[in-house]
Formats: structure tokens, C-alpha cells, sequence
């Protein structure tokens, strides 16, 4: 396997940077922030990957109306982007 930065640059024409139009703005958005020094400095696939899973997974609870009620989503959601940061 290659260095971090290998790694990283591999990742950029896989997957998430050729996806459908819903994830690509979240997977330049992840990368922009990784290379700013906003987040940390983490394979962006796996950063765009967890940030998207946490988001579905809400939305379903939501949907099926397993949300907890006195749960607040939005600061949920920060708490998610919050964890990435640098």
C-alpha cells in the first residue's frame, strides 16, 4: 500500500469524486475542507462516507418515525461534522 497522500489521491478518481450529482458537492466539499486544514487530515472517502451514512440514517429514523422526539436533528448533524474537524 501507498503513503497517506498516495492513498488519498487514488481516492479522488474512485468512487465518490465520479458519483451521481446528490453525493459529488459533499465529496468536493470534504475534500476542500480536508485540504484547508478545516478538517482533519483523513482519507476524505472515509470522512464523505460518514457524513452521508449519518445523514440516511436520520432520514430514515425520520421517515419511520423512530426519531426521538426531544432529539434535536440539526445539532445532531453538527455533532457529526463537528467530529471531522481539525
Amino acid at each position: 500500500m501507498g503513503s497517506r497522500a498516495e492513498q488519498r489521491e487514488s481516492n479522488r478518481t474512485t468512487s465518490y469524486w465520479k458519483s451521481p450529482r446528490s453525493i459529488r458537492p459533499l465529496a468536493t466539499g470534504v475534500r476542500r475542507a480536508v485540504e484547508a486544514g478545516v478538517f482533519r487530515a483523513e482519507d476524505p472517502e472515509t470522512i464523505v462516507a460518514s457524513l452521508w451514512s449519518q445523514v440516511h440514517g436520520m432520514a430514515l429514523l425520520m421517515l419511520g418515525g423512530h426519531w426521538p422526539s426531544a432529539a434535536d436533528p440539526a445539532r445532531a448533524a453538527t455533532a457529526a461534522v463537528d467530529g471531522w474537524r481539525a
